[in-house]
């Protein structure tokens, strides 16, 4: 069992892409529509990432369970 220190029940773990950055790409996007395609695919391999770092998390929470 995982302790939260404010009591609640549900978080949202931490990531390289978080609810900022996506703002920010969305923004890039409108702003820079001819550049729209880059932008995307990096997004898409910092979205990648931020998977892998959530999925190694909740294997180390789960073995330690």
């Amino acid at each position: 069992r995982v302790e939260a220190p404010d009591g609640r029940t549900f978080h949202f773990t931490r990531g390289l892409a978080e609810g900022t950055e996506t703002i920010v790409v969305h923004t890039a996007m409108v702003l820079f529509p001819a550049a729209m395609a880059p932008i995307a695919w990096g997004f898409a391999l910092v979205v990648v990432v931020t998977i892998g770092q959530r999925l190694r998390l909740a294997r180390r929470m789960l073995a330690g369970a």
